[in-house]
């Protein structure tokens, strides 16, 4: 197990892997490192060759795997709560950093299951512009954006996500998927994406699931899920 710490005192070198554009998840509250291991074996990606960091309140990195184009990046911190989840978007900006300074890719994917889809989105309008690099695709699965609420009036969470949405890159392409018989997620919370990236982004696209896979902790081993994930990440069978 590797630790890294967030102060830049030299630029470390950048290690050439041959892997161009990653795939980055993020789990939902709750969850750790190893959510999405049963999603990559759908996938035909053995989760050992998976690198994964987790990231403590003080920007301590801890690392398990190997970088072969699947990243997974958990908080210690992985409470719910839009204070916990503005605090993971900030931890979130430590740990990409530390991706771009150990690896050589221009180009990455953003997946995240639940309050991940809340970070990467967070990560997107307040930090992302410090990189030159370029998001190609973001995957929220059962994202709350507008977290419990269920009558549609919108939280302060998401009046402030709508307030910073054009500091998200216009050539982005967003994909939202939730569960028709979620149980956690309102579907009028998943859809409130709309009002954040509809007319936002290049490509906007809504997908709904049902069946005994659509409840919201099952959503990542959705089968739905996992081919819409295969082919948009572009992983080959």
């Amino acid at each position: 197990m590797a630790f890294f710490k967030n102060l830049f005192l030299k630029t470390p070198k950048t290690i050439k892997t041959g892997v161009h554009c990653p795939a980055i998840f993020i789990p939902g509250s709750s969850a750790g490192k190893n959510r999405f291991d049963l999603t990559f074996k759908m996938m035909n990606i053995n989760p050992k060759n998976v690198l994964k960091l987790v990231v403590n309140s003080n920007k301590v990195i801890s690392t398990t795997g190997v970088f072969k184009g699947y990243v997974v990046i958990a908080f210690e911190n992985n409470r719910d709560g839009y204070e916990n989840i503005k605090e993971q978007a900030r931890l979130l900006d430590a740990a990409f950093a530390y991706l771009v300074s150990r690896f050589d890719f221009e180009e990455f994917n953003a997946v995240g299951h639940s309050n991940g889809g809340l970070n990467w989105t967070i990560f997107l309008e307040k930090y992302f512009g410090n990189y030159d690099k370029t998001v190609l695709n973001l995957v929220t699965i059962g994202t709350p954006f507008n977290l419990d609420r269920k009558d549609g009036k919108k939280t302060p969470m998401l009046i402030d996500l709508i307030r910073e949405k054009n500091n998200i890159p216009k050539n982005l392409r967003v994909h939202v998927i939730a569960g028709l018989d979620d149980g956690i997620v309102a579907n009028r919370s998943a859809w409130a994406s709309k009002d954040i990236f509809y007319k936002t982004v290049a490509d906007f696209t809504e997908l709904n699931v049902s069946g005994l896979t659509s409840y919201h902790s099952a959503l990542p081993q959705n089968q739905l899920i996992v081919d819409s994930l295969t082919s948009i990440l572009r992983i080959p069978q």
